[in-house]
């Protein structure tokens, strides 16, 4: 199985065949940052993928201690009207505006451990986000 998809399981990469993104049309806030080990995993699965340019979505479900759940994935699709992008060690991240004041702060860090290996989100404004 590959690290892509041991990572983002089954959702892959949205709407493969859309025209280039255009990241910098959307709103930018300085929300979330990916630690140097979460941007290099990233950058690794992107040099893997046939597309020039993509970024990672972050989607917020009902759930989970903390209220909410995280779901990653591979955009290529963005909506001026609704994404905001931060963008942290040379990868977009991409969120519903909506989104923004709960995930203010937040940090992304990549683990490999013998227990596994994952993406963590270290939100300071969610109870447990681990």
């Amino acid at each position: 199985m590959s690290l892509l998809r041991r990572l983002f399981g089954n959702r892959g990469i949205t709407n493969d065949a859309a025209p280039m993104p255009n990241f910098d049309a959307l709103t930018k806030r300085d929300v979330i940052s990916l630690s140097s080990a979460a941007a290099n995993t990233i950058k690794g699965i992107f040099a893997s993928l046939p597309e020039a340019e993509a970024a990672v979505r972050i989607d917020l479900e009902k759930g989970g201690p903390a209220g909410y759940l995280y779901d990653l994935k591979i955009e290529r699709n963005v909506d001026p009207t609704y994404d905001i992008a931060s963008k942290s060690r040379g990868v977009w991240i991409i969120f519903k505006a909506k989104d923004a004041d709960f995930l203010q702060g937040t940090v992304i860090d990549f683990r490999d451990s013998p227990d596994g290996q994952g993406f963590k989100f270290l939100n300071p404004n969610a109870p447990y986000s681990e």
